[in-house]
């Protein structure tokens, strides 16, 4: 017999299902312009994701005002978590100075430091994937 404490299949579905509705509504809206509904596919849970609204630190709050403790941290880029006020602050400095459409020292500089790291590489290329 299963411990008094754990839940069937059918029930968590139920529960999923009563605590994001509006979730439900928005996957239902991207299933028409994504092919599986999500561009996240690492992070779909069936049978549909949990959208989310707003972060701040190591949490996020879903479309449905639920809050989430964030263990993913996308993977590692937010290893600081969202928001964090000195990112913020290094962002929006530089976004007032220049942020895209033509080359700039600071491509450069990032590439020197990430050749120095690896000095098997002779020259790398920045791509948007």
């Amino acid at each position: 017999m299963p411990p008094a404490h754990t839940k069937d299949m059918s029930t968590i579905l139920k529960e999923y299902l009563k605590l994001t509705p509006t979730s439900k509504k928005k996957h239902a809206r991207a299933c028409k312009v994504f092919p599986s509904g999500s561009t996240r596919d690492p992070f779909f849970l069936k049978p549909y994701p949990v959208y989310m609204v707003r972060a701040k630190g190591c949490h996020m709050w879903d479309v449905d005002g639920r809050i989430y403790i964030d263990f993913v941290n996308n993977m590692g880029p937010l290893i600081l978590g969202h928001n964090h006020p000195k990112v913020l602050e290094a962002v929006k400095e530089q976004l007032e100075r220049f942020w895209a459409g033509a080359p700039s020292e600071l491509e450069i500089e990032l590439a020197e430091k990430i050749l120095r790291n690896y000095p098997f590489c002779d020259q790398l290329n920045f791509t948007p994937s």
